[in-house]
């Protein structure tokens, strides 16, 4: 429904608006890539835990594996600080990490207890490549991502 003191922009000023909308949307994808490292982050910091317990024992193990869960947990809440602007894609990503990724993670767990792959005296490369097998969705989510954001 058209009012009487409906003003139609001129050509000019629509191109000049949807040019100010394309500049404001790449500038929201540019402030939100850094979100885009965060499940990276997560899943480095998920296999560097699993080559951790894939070493033979010694003295100071938990003691590395808390720095390397600490160093991850700062490096993801580093780059979370840095997002100033959220694009609907990358609530899409936070989405689908803090519900697929837990999701999968637990079937992987479940599996590699039930299967017996974590059996007591199983080699300890098991924890390490269950490890990787948990973070392919982190991966394949972060590549879907990237690529449709070029």
């Amino acid at each position: 429904m058209a009012y009487v003191n409906d003003v139609t922009p001129t050509p000019q000023q629509a191109q000049a608006a949807l040019a100010e909308a394309a500049t404001r949307s790449a500038l929201v994808r540019k402030a939100d890539k850094p979100l885009l490292l965060i499940p990276l982050v997560i899943a480095a910091t998920y296999i560097a835990v699993g080559a951790v317990f894939a070493l033979p024992p010694f003295a100071y193990k938990g003691l590395v594996t808390l720095l390397i869960l600490g160093a991850g947990l700062a490096g993801g809440l580093g780059l979370l600080a840095t997002v100033r602007a959220y694009s609907r894609r990358s609530r899409l990503l936070k989405l689908a990490v803090g519900i697929v990724f837990p999701l999968w993670n637990g079937a992987v767990t479940g599996a590699s207890v039930v299967l017996g792959w974590w059996a007591p005296g199983s080699p300890v490369w098991h924890f390490t490549v269950s490890a990787v097998v948990a973070v392919l969705p982190l991966l394949a989510i972060t590549a879907l991502v990237g690529r449709s954001r070029r």
